[in-house]
């Protein structure tokens, strides 16, 4: 008997032992090493297989659909954990500063903003970052073949961003403007409580 997923019957990420919050499962040791040496990183990427979809969708629908997952759930963690800071601190302004600071005010700080930043920046369209998938499913037939013919080129893009911390300069002003969303989002609904 087969297992229906919400990711459309593919069970590729179960059977790979992939859908936990578990870090470790996550980690790529090349990107983990990257990331203490260079200072950016990545992790292991979650694989799929299109051949295993139930057809509900169209592929590139689907394909799309399951992209969007991650940074969803960068969103939805960093929505959670900003409704725990606002409840044990009072505020999410999510300032730090003054006396009295502890390490699980420090934590609980920075997991909000590191998984909208995770999110945002996984949603940049270039391969092969979730938002190349999502971008995909819009393009016409002839963008898309550009793209594909064109894909080692982002690769490098991606990478120059990487390298040069331009991503600092291109992500920050939008992984701002979603805290402070959320963060409002967070207070309206704690102040109705």
């Amino acid at each position: 008997m087969r297992l229906q997923q919400q990711d459309f019957g593919d069970d590729t990420p179960r059977l790979q032992g992939r859908l936990n919050l578990n870090p470790i499962s996550h980690i790529d040791p090349v990107g983990f090493i990257m990331l203490i040496v260079a200072g950016f990183g990545w992790g292991k990427p979650v694989q799929i297989d299109p051949r295993n979809f139930d057809g509900k969708y169209s592929l590139s629908k689907a394909e799309a659909i399951v992209a969007a997952a991650g940074p969803l759930m960068n969103f939805f963690l960093a929505f959670v954990f900003l409704i725990i800071y606002y409840l044990i601190y009072g505020t999410t302004n999510l300032m730090i500063y003054g006396n009295g600071i502890n390490v699980w005010q420090i934590v609980l700080y920075y997991i909000p903003l590191i998984n909208i930043g995770l999110g945002v920046f996984n949603l940049i369209p270039i391969p092969p970052l979730d938002g190349s998938k999502i971008l995909m499913h819009f393009l016409s037939f002839n963008a898309k073949q550009w793209f594909y013919n064109n894909e080692r080129y982002f690769y490098i893009a991606l990478l120059v961003i990487c390298l040069t911390r331009l991503s600092t300069y291109i992500i920050s002003p939008i992984i701002i403007g979603v805290q402070s969303g959320m963060s409002w989002i967070v207070e309206s609904l704690m102040s109705i409580f």
